[in-house]
């Protein structure tokens, strides 16, 4: 089982530069919360012919629970080309992360008996290392654009395209997409 939720709560503002042109930036605070579960439990039985009383098992156990606070920042304008047609572009920084935990572990016993060998038990307890991602960016940075047409008034015809930039030598370089969708 895995939940993850992310929050932003931010602050913003925006300047009427002139009729045609507007100005905006933003400031975001974000908190990201993911709790994993994982646990199983399997039993084995030795049917070889002659039959012996061999039996086996193995339990297993995960927990993983994350956060992380971050930071991030976004600048955009639009401009009306014409009275029917705006443009728009925005710019959203990558997220760094300001602080991150963990916290969880594993656990796995294996035990086997019945069989020639001696009775065979094991139990391992591994804890989460704390791979900090404080001071790293946890999110690559975007680009966003978009056009609108006037059809009617209060309905508009969009088209946006949404570019996100790889930071080299990060996994965010595995991020990378591009979306380009439109909405009536």
């Amino acid at each position: 089982q895995h939940d993850d939720a992310k929050y932003h709560i931010g602050a913003a503002i925006a300047a009427k530069v002139s009729d045609a042109l507007r100005l905006g930036g933003g400031l975001f605070a974000t908190y990201y919360k993911s709790n994993t579960n994982v646990q199983y439990a399997i039993g084995a039985r030795n049917n070889s012919t002659p039959p012996t009383a061999e039996n086996a098992f193995i339990v297993q156990n995960a927990r993983l629970t994350t956060s992380a606070i971050g930071l991030a920042l976004s600048l955009g304008a639009q401009f009306d080309v014409t009275d029917k047609i705006t443009l728009g572009v925005t710019v959203r920084s990558p997220e760094m992360a300001l602080s991150t935990s963990f916290e969880g572990g594993f656990v796995q016993a294996i035990a086997s008996t019945g069989g020639a060998s001696p009775a065979v038990s094991a139990l391992d307890i591994e804890q989460p290392d704390d791979n900090s991602a404080a001071g790293k960016f946890v999110t690559p940075g975007r680009i966003l654009i978009g056009a609108s047409y006037l059809v009617a008034p209060r309905s508009y015809v969009e088209i946006g395209g949404d570019v996100a930039h790889p930071l080299a030598g990060t996994s965010l370089k595995d991020r990378q997409q591009l979306q380009v969708n439109g909405r009536v």
